[in-house]
């Protein structure tokens, strides 16, 4: 007997893609983590079958396939878990998307779509949160909103985050442990508190 596939049979080629994009990121945090090969196995699969929560660009999870409101959002977030009412602490989290509930996601602002992303992410209880350039496109002062519900989510929630940024110093100001890659390659990892003292903004200057 074979493992039933771990993502739909009909999904198409770029849903694959991505997919298997976010197992190899997750296997990269895993090497760089010293876990077991089980547990590596693990992570790669969870990956794939959504116990990663990854906040994806808010047009691709907002607008698309239908013009969905903030409350259907947040609802679909939760569909793998069984249970699609939205917690308490997720309204703390983010106090604006709790008055715009009837509205559709493509309406709202920058900042707002980001905000609910998140909500939509966290929605799936994962074990560990993907951010992809959460600040990209996003003003001042919903960054600084940004990085707070980050560190609320890793001290409060016990949440583990992988943040995929290059705005040094958001990151810095954020990260327990960093690594920069490239060419897919992790070429400088230490502990966040040295990412000064290594000129770790010299290695991902564009």
């Amino acid at each position: 007997m074979t493992d039933e596939p771990l993502l739909h049979p009909h999904a198409d080629r770029e849903a694959y893609a991505h997919a298997y994009r976010v197992a190899a990121l997750a296997a990269s945090v895993g090497r760089l983590m010293k876990v077991s090969d089980g547990e590596m196995l693990r992570l790669e699969r969870a990956a794939l079958v959504h116990d990663v929560g990854k906040l994806a660009m808010p047009e691709a999870v907002l607008r698309k396939p239908a013009p969905l409101t903030v409350e259907e959002n947040l609802r679909i977030g939760a569909a793998s878990r069984g249970n699609d009412e939205v917690p308490m602490w997720i309204d703390d989290l983010f106090p604006v998307l709790r008055t715009m509930r009837a509205r559709r996601g493509g309406d709202l602002s920058g900042g707002q779509q980001q905000q609910l992303a998140f909500g939509r992410a966290l929605m799936a209880a994962p074990k560990l949160l993907i951010l992809d350039e959460p600040t990209e496109g996003i003003q001042p002062s919903i960054i600084e909103e940004i990085g707070r519900v980050i560190r609320r989510l890793a001290q409060e929630r016990g949440l583990a985050i992988l943040l995929c940024e290059q705005y040094y110093d958001f990151a810095k100001r954020l990260a327990d442990t960093y690594a920069v890659m490239s060419r897919g390659e992790i070429v400088a990892s230490g502990p966040g508190s040295e990412m000064d003292a290594k000129d770790v903004r010299a290695l991902i200057a564009v």
